[in-house]
């Protein structure tokens, strides 16, 4: 009940249709709706920190819990504004395409935000076209780090180097391994939702030299409830989807700001922070502090 009104009542429908964890819901549409807003924003807390907008987060549930029909609905609205945002890339480079060559001038960007299935190299040619940011969207975590790995030698090394970078937004330089050029990005960052089993969680944890380089620690974790009782014939508010498609709508063109936080929000802040703190020096192990 933090979340806007348009939000919780989307959560809340989709729970009661479904039996899936509403909170689950509320969770993968704040990641949705945190990576629709321009990711060169900052939100600036105190005059020394300032954090971009863009959050990491993994559902983490068994088999049937429900984490890909969860995603599925959240990213609904981030889907209808990428659709039509790819109609409009290919239809300005059919038209760039279909003019005679000495009339043609530089290619259109592609614009494009959700991303599914890349290579570091190739998010990075398309966050020279798209300063605004990436979204990672992938139904299970493997996937992700199995792509790193597969591109990078044992354990990821290199790609996970720049997701690590990629996670504070900023400048970040690729070397192409096929024409040797690096790449220079002056806004390389991108968000992500995922989701995992809690075997492939435990197992990841447990290779101390992968997960104490602080990759995990970024993501933002939420734990599925069971599955409950399901009403295939609940009625839903006729508006709740067309009050959300606007709230979604207006993050996406809300274009890059900064903005500060509240004394009160900034106290609560830093005292998270500080308790964080505490809790991280007085755990022994690396990759759990």
């Amino acid at each position: 009940d933090t979340l806007p009104m348009q939000m919780q009542t989307f959560c809340l429908e989709q729970s009661r249709a479904s039996g899936f964890d509403a909170g689950g819901y509320a969770f993968s549409l704040l990641i949705a709706a945190a990576n629709s807003i321009d990711q060169r924003s900052r939100l600036q807390a105190g005059s020394s920190f300032d954090i971009p907008p863009m959050l990491w987060g993994a559902l983490e549930g068994s088999s049937g819990a429900g984490k890909s029909p969860v995603m599925r609905a959240a990213m609904t609205f981030s889907r209808a504004i990428e659709a039509t945002r790819l109609h409009e890339s290919r239809k300005a480079f059919a038209e760039w395409d279909a003019l005679p060559k000495n009339d043609r001038g530089p290619r259109p960007p592609f614009k494009q935000r959700i991303i599914s299935d890349t290579t570091v190299e190739a998010m990075a040619e398309a966050s020279n076209e798209n300063p605004e940011g990436l979204f990672l969207v992938i139904d299970e975590m493997t996937e992700f780090l199995g792509r790193m790995d597969a591109y990078s030698g044992r354990d990821g090394g290199k790609d996970r180097g720049v997701f690590l970078r990629a996670f504070d937004g900023g400048q970040v330089t690729i070397n192409r391994v096929l024409t040797g050029v690096p790449l220079v990005i002056d806004q390389f960052s991108s968000g992500i939702l995922t989701g995992v089993q809690p075997a492939v969680l435990a197992a990841k944890f447990g290779q101390r030299n992968v997960a104490a380089d602080g990759l995990y620690q970024r993501f933002l974790w939420y734990v599925l409830g069971d599955a409950g009782v399901v009403d295939f014939q609940s009625d839903g508010d006729a508006f709740t989807n067309v009050n959300l498609a606007t709230l979604f709508g207006w993050l996406d063109e809300l274009g890059p700001v900064t903005t500060t936080m509240s004394n009160k929000a900034l106290a609560e802040f830093e005292c998270y922070t500080n308790q964080m703190r505490i809790i991280s020096a007085r755990t022994r192990a690396d990759r759990l502090s």
